[in-house]
């Protein structure tokens, strides 16, 4: 993969999980946090591409219009935007996609503790959402998982 964002593939990242008024949403970056809003090809901010090893799994999911990288911390805490880091001693902004479970979607899985993953907060998909992680729900027969589903996708 190509290393700076002038030449890597870009994607918006879609959310499983309908809308409650229905439709698609996608993540975007609002003054440095990571929220679901609805697709608009005009709006830099849900522009990303991913910096990694695909082979090994291991990714970076970087922001095009800044050029910084997802973090995560713990759960309930909304991801952030943070400088990409020299090294890669930081493993809050490492992530693994899981295998396609289905029509592109993936869990997004974080380095460090592969039973977290992306987490669109409380599973109602709305404008504003925040983006969070959470223990993996695909076991759960309490709870769907499709708040936790995400394809990259132009």
């Amino acid at each position: 993969m190509a290393g700076t964002n002038g030449s890597c593939e870009s994607y918006r990242l879609y959310c499983k999980r309908q809308g409650q008024a229905g439709g698609n949403y996608c993540v975007t970056a609002r003054q440095g946090k990571l929220y679901l809003t609805h697709p608009n090809g005009a709006d830099c901010n849900q522009i990303w591409y991913k910096v990694g090893n695909d082979k090994v799994g291991v990714i970076m999911l970087v922001h095009k219009a800044t050029g910084m990288v997802v973090k995560h911390s713990t759960t309930g805490v909304q991801l952030q935007l943070v400088k990409k880091p020299s090294g890669c001693a930081d493993k809050s902004v490492l992530w693994a996609e899981s295998a396609d479970v289905g029509s592109g979607y993936r869990f997004l899985k974080t380095q460090d503790d592969t039973n977290y993953v992306m987490d669109a907060w409380t599973g109602i998909i709305n404008e504003g959402t925040i983006i969070s992680i959470y223990p993996n729900c695909i076991n759960d027969s309490n709870r769907n998982a499709e708040n936790q589903l995400w394809k990259l996708a132009p």
